[in-house]
């Protein structure tokens, strides 16, 4: 059997390849800059809150309300966190009732009750 049809093998190469997705994700997130409804790049205009408020064209100061912003970071998240919600309730809809039957089935097999003192 050829190394990588092994399970382990398959489950340490999708870590490794989700691992230098993030980091792609990351190093390649935008700049603060976004493309404005002319196609021109704008950067944001913050408040004292580091709050958006506006975003000015980086060629010259004239400032526009909407503009459509691009994040890889914001694109991932929002692809993967419902499948992430979704994976961690399904961990959970089995851990709880398996954690609960282990305890159950193993309190029941006690037959001397003094020797849990």
């Amino acid at each position: 059997m050829k190394w990588y049809r092994k399970l382990h093998w398959q489950i340490i190469l999708g870590m490794i390849l989700g691992l230098l997705f993030a980091i792609a994700v990351v190093m390649l997130d935008d700049d603060g800059s976004v493309a404005g409804p002319d196609g021109k790049l704008y950067t944001a205009v913050t408040n004292s809150n580091s709050e958006t408020i506006a975003y000015r064209a980086l060629d010259n100061w004239e400032l526009i309300e909407r503009a459509a912003q691009f994040s890889w970071v914001k694109l991932s998240n929002n692809w993967v966190v419902p499948f992430g919600n979704i994976f961690m309730n399904l961990l959970k809809l089995i851990a709880v009732p398996l954690v609960l039957t282990s305890l159950v089935a193993g309190v029941a097999s006690l037959s001397d009750f003094k020797k849990l003192s």
